[in-house]
């Protein structure tokens, strides 16, 4: 399996910053979101991930820094984040979108966003 480097953008340039990373306000913010969908089966995202043609680092969608999900006690839950809002919309739009509407029969998620201070991963 390959890792990603992790980088933090400041003064107008992208640096590695090894397994943590910290962001501030300086043109491009990376968001993270918490997507619960209650009511839904693990089923439902593994279609979805197999419509999008995603597996592992294979058509993993571009600005995406993390992703994990999960079954909860109603549903399942993604937790992520994204080198920007930007990356998100682009990926939500053209790709993740289309896939719901494919798979369908998906409830609207529950969004917890935030701007992501600060982010660790363990090498």
């Amino acid at each position: 399996m390959r890792q990603r480097e992790l980088l933090a953008y400041g003064d107008g340039e992208w640096r590695p910053v090894g397994g943590l990373a910290t962001w501030k306000s300086s043109g491009i913010m990376a968001i993270g979101q918490i997507l619960q969908f209650p009511g839904a089966s693990i089923d439902k995202y593994d279609a979805v991930k197999k419509e999008l043609g995603w597996d592992g680092e294979d058509g993993k969608p571009e600005g995406l820094l993390a992703h994990a999900a999960g079954v909860t006690e109603d549903g399942f839950c993604v937790v992520e984040w994204w080198n920007s809002e930007g990356d998100w919309d682009a990926f939500f739009g053209s790709r993740l979108r289309p896939a719901f509407e494919k798979v369908g029969d998906i409830p609207q998620p529950q969004v917890t966003r935030f701007d992501v201070h600060s982010s660790y991963t363990a090498s």
